[in-house]
């Protein structure tokens, strides 16, 4: 997994972001970023895992992030996960985190 660093505009606290893409609903603008690091409890498995969260940001400087939404064996696997989400499942997702 290769961290992408300083990306403008990501939140702060997530220095490991990847932007993914953006969700445009009239003027409205957010940029989803994909943050993944290590399963805490990964050491105590056999396999090491990953974990990984979303973070929107609007163009206004909100951020709303999720909690640990995704476990899976390699940041591939958590990008296809990502990638079965809609345009709109993501709507309702950043929806459900005002």
């Amino acid at each position: 997994m290769q961290p992408s660093r300083n990306i403008p505009g990501a939140p702060t606290d997530a220095p490991w972001g990847r932007a993914l893409g953006e969700l445009n609903r009239g003027e409205t603008q957010w940029t989803v970023y994909l943050e993944m690091r290590p399963n805490p409890r990964g050491t105590t498995l056999k396999y090491n895992s990953l974990q990984g969260r979303l973070h929107f940001v609007g163009t206004g400087g909100q951020v709303r992030s999720t909690g640990w939404i995704f476990a899976e064996w390699s940041d591939a696997d958590i990008l296809h996960r990502f990638n079965e989400f809609s345009a709109s499942e993501l709507w309702l997702l950043l929806d459900s985190l005002a």
